[in-house]
Order: C-alpha cells, then sequence, then structure tokens
C-alpha cells in the first residue's frame, strides 16, 4: 500500500517498533545539527554569485548577434519573407 495514507501509517509503526519511540525525533535532531547554517537565506553573496552563474550558462546557445561577431553568420537580419501566391476559385 505504498502511497497511501495507511500505508504510511504502517510504515511509521514499523520504524517505532525497529528503532524505539523517539525515532522520528532522533532523525530531525541529525538534519538541525548537521546544519551549518548555510544557504541562500543566510548569505546574500552566495545567492548573487550563484544566480550570475546560471545566468551565463544558458541552455539556448550563443545570440546571433554573438554569432555574427565572431563571423560564423552572414547577416544579422532575417531573411526576406516569400510571397504566396493564391487563387481564389469561384463555384
Amino acid at each position: 500500500m505504498a502511497g497511501t495514507v495507511e500505508g504510511a501509517l504502517k510504515a511509521a509503526a514499523t520504524n517505532m517498533a525497529l528503532h524505539g519511540d523517539d525515532f522520528y525525533h532522533r532523525i530531525g535532531k541529525k538534519g538541525g545539527t548537521i546544519s551549518r547554517g548555510g544557504g541562500f537565506a543566510s548569505s546574500h553573496e552566495l545567492a548573487v554569485r550563484a544566480g550570475r552563474k546560471g545566468g551565463t550558462i544558458s541552455r539556448r546557445g550563443p545570440s546571433k548577434k554573438t554569432l555574427a561577431k565572431r563571423g560564423q553568420i552572414k547577416s544579422e537580419v532575417a531573411p526576406k519573407p516569400r510571397k504566396i501566391e493564391v487563387e481564389y476559385i469561384e463555384d
């Protein structure tokens, strides 16, 4: 019954039976004592550096202006639109 309330209650009961009634208290305490107080909430400078790093690594590829400066594309202007001729047939 994984993923149901009944399954969660059974798992909690099993954990407490195997590891003691204070099992979840000890796990929570470990997480709190291991923490060094880091993260973006405590250091604005760390958040700024991480955001800058993420912003410079674009997944979209280089811009057309950058490619034009390198000489990899000839023009920054989009190709001219093609004319499409349409015939209307009356019944």
